[in-house]
């Protein structure tokens, strides 16, 4: 049996371009701190001097990712698939899909009611101050509590096999999962005007919190009014939105942790990136057909 290649590029195409964007960033970041360190020290031009190969081993390094990069944009089928390779892929994307958010919901569980129930260090790093510190704590405990119901409910809802078995449990699964979302808007709005990063941090939360409500309401919409695919394609991003804090966290850990930058900066680019790449590796998923089959 033969198997053609895929009219369509790999979800590694724009996976690998996103990687070595990010290692740009991050080799021009570290560059950045070794000059700035090499400015504010003692003796510059000394420091400067001793750390010229250094600056130029990163400057290669630099140039050579933002050659990979553009290499890969431009090459749209570089990594294109066989049909069978495809489908395998495609299952592996199932299935993480079902682990990765009971993963992510047991590290949110732990780390928000167990280790730091008060929130205390989260609250230190945040540049307003709290107007009341006890609706905070309420207001984000639900927060978090409904994005968790959204997250073990989303992959039961997204998974075709799952829903083919008993569409009764679907439906009533469905609701769960919008009437989560639906009330969560009010604590997500409200915790949005206290986050970290000041109004940048807020107007990215507000457009998370209006986008992650707007798709689900159309997902629900569509199913009313028996347009399946379009409802499908809706739900995906709504699902793919309840991401948001998970690529919160990633995005942090990358540019505070790895590349130095202060940690409210780094917060604020992740608040904006969050929906932003979410969206895409939404929109990737449905071009694709990964969860949704036609046929």
């Amino acid at each position: 049996m033969s198997f053609g290649y895929s009219s369509f590029p790999s979800i590694l195409w724009p996976g690998i371009a996103i990687v070595l964007l990010v290692l740009i960033g991050g080799t021009i970041g570290m560059t950045q701190r070794n000059l700035k360190r090499m400015i504010l020290s003692k003796y510059p031009e000394k420091k400067l001097a001793e750390n010229v190969s250094t600056l130029k081993w990163y400057s290669w390094i630099s140039f050579l990712f933002i050659m990979a990069a553009v290499f890969t944009i431009t090459n749209r089928s570089l990594f294109s698939q066989t049909a069978m390779e495809e489908e395998l892929m495609k299952k592996f994307i199932r299935i993480a899909i079902l682990i990765i958010p009971i993963l992510w919901v047991f590290h949110t569980f732990s780390k928000n009611f167990m280790v730091d129930p008060t929130f205390e260090k989260f609250i230190s790093r945040k540049n307003l101050m709290l107007t009341d510190k006890s609706l905070w704590i309420v207001m984000i405990r639900i927060h978090i509590l409904l994005a968790i119901i959204a997250l073990l409910t989303g992959p039961l809802g997204v998974i075709k096999r799952i829903r083919i078995k008993s569409i009764k449990f679907h439906r009533w699964n469905g609701r769960i999962y919008v009437l989560s979302i639906i009330i969560n808007f009010i604590p997500g709005v409200y915790v949005s005007f206290f986050a970290t990063g000041g109004w940048p941090s807020t107007i990215g939360f507000l457009i998370l919190n209006t986008l992650w409500l707007g798709t689900t309401i159309l997902g629900f919409w569509y199913i009313k009014r028996q347009k399946v695919i379009l409802h499908s394609q809706w739900i995906i991003r709504s699902f793919f939105l309840s991401f948001a804090n998970m690529t919160i966290y990633i995005i942090v850990a990358i540019i505070h942790n790895a590349m130095n930058f202060p940690y409210g900066n780094a917060y604020t680019i992740a608040v904006w990136l969050c929906w932003i790449l979410n969206l895409l590796i939404a929109e990737i998923t449905i071009r694709k057909n990964i969860l949704i089959r036609k046929k």
